[in-house]
């Protein structure tokens, strides 16, 4: 797909004839041969320059796609790191909670036992060999021996519970330690991953500076939207003949949830560049915000697309699809299933964007409808 428009090209060669037969007027006394070699000269060298910078936007185009790539598998690291830090803390909740309950029976119980002790120094001051030695009757002495032995049963029970309540508590004490030990490790990991991936965000800003740089007039800026949008038309082509014939669930008109939080920085149908216009929403947002998933469905596409950056697609059944674009890392892959509201994306602003959002589109049979009318 060239870079620059066939009617960027077009009008360059009219100039060109239009600049031979100039030369031709003002420079009649030149032989006609020596004037057409002027021009042929003329035209080889505007070629020349524009094929250099075609190549230069090529390598442009895949130095950022390269770093794109780079900063969106060092995000997609911390934000698993992040997850591994919650987790770890709701761990450490639901154990410190589990310890005041143990602490907590263990005081009941050791008063149980202590009333126990209590029960029995009262009721047994002589114990068996007392008993034998006054000669009290028979019956007498097995009904005392028969509670005391009641008495002396409740306190093992009670004493081997305190014993298994205790053992519980260390248990838990190790694995708060543990968890303790893991969480800085964590918060570790975490503070060199985000040094690491501000280095790769500068390496990003640097490249879509070199990028913008090749792209110095409004008619290259318009060819690189044309043919970004004709890879995404594309794109989303062959998406749906691998569709899945998933039942719609959730898609009701009105009534979904945004995919992230922020203002419409560019609404749907309004003018972009020229005569192009957006064929979905840009919605601005904070670098590494959540995106979710607006319905159930299946991933049918996730992946990098020139002026894109990075992209997943999603179906959602009887012909509705939604697009993410932009993003910053793509958590899930294509083949995944979702459900609403879950996390599949973070907002970025892959694609040479030089500020973070996240561009959504969504389609029904192949063609775009308003966002707006479908989300609330």
């Amino acid at each position: 797909m060239p870079l620059l428009s066939s009617r960027y090209q077009a009008s360059l060669v009219a100039g060109l004839l239009l600049l031979s037969c100039t030369t031709a007027v003002v420079a009649s006394e030149q032989p006609q041969g020596s004037q057409l070699k002027e021009v042929q000269q003329e035209l080889e060298k505007r070629k020349t320059s524009l094929s250099k910078q075609q190549q230069a936007q090529k390598r442009a185009q895949a130095e950022l796609r390269s770093v794109e790539l780079d900063v969106a598998a060092q995000a997609k690291e911390l934000h698993q790191t992040r997850s591994r830090i919650k987790d770890n803390q709701a761990q450490q909740r639901d154990l410190q909670t589990k310890r005041s309950q143990l602490e907590l029976q263990r005081a009941e119980q050791q008063e149980v036992l202590a009333a126990q002790l209590e029960s029995h120094f009262l009721a047994g001051r002589h114990d068996y060999l007392t008993m034998l030695m006054n000669q009290q009757d028979p019956a007498t002495i097995e009904r005392t021996l028969t509670y005391f032995e009641y008495l002396n049963n409740a306190r093992a029970a009670a004493l081997e519970a305190i014993r298994q309540t205790q053992h519980r508590l260390e248990q838990v004490d190790q694995n708060l330690l543990a968890n303790a030990r893991q969480l800085e490790e964590l918060l570790g990991q975490q503070s060199a991953e985000q040094q690491l991936l501000k280095t790769q965000e500068t390496r990003q800003q640097q490249a879509i500076r070199a990028l913008n740089r090749q792209i110095s007039s409004e008619q290259e800026r318009i060819a690189q939207l044309q043919s970004s949008e004709q890879e995404l038309r594309r794109l989303l082509d062959e998406s749906a003949k691998t569709r899945s014939l998933i039942k719609l669930s959730g898609l009701k008109k009105g009534a979904l949830k945004w995919p992230t939080k922020g203002k419409l920085k560019h609404k749907y149908n309004s003018r972009r560049h020229g005569q192009i216009r957006w064929k979905g929403v840009l919605i601005d947002g904070q670098a590494g915000d959540d995106v979710r998933a607006i319905a159930n469905g299946k991933v049918l596409f996730a992946d990098w697309v020139k002026g894109m950056g990075l992209v997943m697609i999603l179906d959602h059944g009887k012909g509705y699809m939604s697009l993410y674009g932009h993003a910053q890392t793509l958590l899930l892959q294509a083949g995944d299933e979702v459900r609403s509201g879950d996390t599949i994306a973070l907002v970025g602003q892959s694609g040479g964007q030089t500020s973070a959002g996240l561009y959504f589109e969504m389609r029904h049979q192949g063609a775009p409808v308003n966002p707006a009318s479908w989300c609330k």
